[in-house]
């Protein structure tokens, strides 16, 4: 079905009938998916500036840096 739906969507000939329905309570699923997505890139948004600001207060230049992300991966 998946992909006859991108066939017909691709060749612009789409029907009622080739798309599937949404129901009610997967459309509720989906908000509170893109509530919990929301609030989990606002974490890690502050998290990356934790680390920003941490790298900035030690003054770390070029090489330590690359020392710090070899051994804490790249935020």
């Amino acid at each position: 079905m998946a992909i006859q739906v991108w066939w017909h969507a691709l060749h612009g000939r789409v029907s009622r009938s080739d798309v599937p329905r949404v129901e009610a309570s997967d459309a509720k699923k989906l908000k509170a998916l893109e509530a919990e997505n929301a609030k989990l890139k606002k974490l890690l948004a502050e998290q990356m500036m934790d680390v920003s600001t941490v790298k900035e207060m030690l003054g770390m230049g070029e090489g330590e840096r690359h020392a710090f992300e070899r051994a804490y991966g790249r935020f």
